[in-house]
């Protein structure tokens, strides 16, 4: 038996239950991860868009289960300001990851704020490309605002 400071008395069973449990919650938690890319299409064989704010669609990759999820982007024929408007739409879809050419500074800065990790992607192939590399650990993290 175990005494808690608190005079409730658990046995080793229990606590070794308790604790895998919430290890468990923990990694779930920890491990979590989605992948967001600005495309010209609603698929992972469409080029990936070179206008973050501006794309037509935002795919949505999530590692864990394979989940592949297409946003249509409303605001990718808004006039001045899409960029931060558009972060909102991925943090309300839980993305912890952004792959893309170039982000401006305003959206740049509403994505550090919301702790999602922007990775450098240069080029205009399909975006199950991009999600290769990144599976590669093969896209540098952006480290500077590249104006869109």
């Amino acid at each position: 038996m175990v005494y808690w400071g608190t005079g409730y008395k658990t046995s080793i069973c229990e606590d070794i239950g308790f604790l895998s449990i919430l290890l468990l919650l923990i990694c779930v938690i920890i491990i979590h991860m989605r992948i967001a890319i600005p495309a010209s299409g609603q698929t992972v064989n469409d080029p990936v868009d070179t206008r973050f704010g501006r794309a037509p669609f935002i795919i949505l990759f999530t590692p864990e289960t394979g989940e592949i999820v297409s946003l249509s982007n409303p605001f990718a024929t808004g006039s001045g300001g899409v960029g931060p408007k558009v972060v909102q739409l991925l943090v309300q879809n839980q993305v912890t990851h952004l792959i893309a050419p170039r982000i401006g500074g305003n959206a740049n800065d509403a994505l550090l704020a919301a702790g999602v990790e922007i990775f450098l992607y240069e080029g205009s192939e399909p975006v199950s490309s991009a999600l290769e590399l990144f599976k590669a650990g093969k896209l540098p993290l952006m480290t500077s605002t590249h104006s869109s």
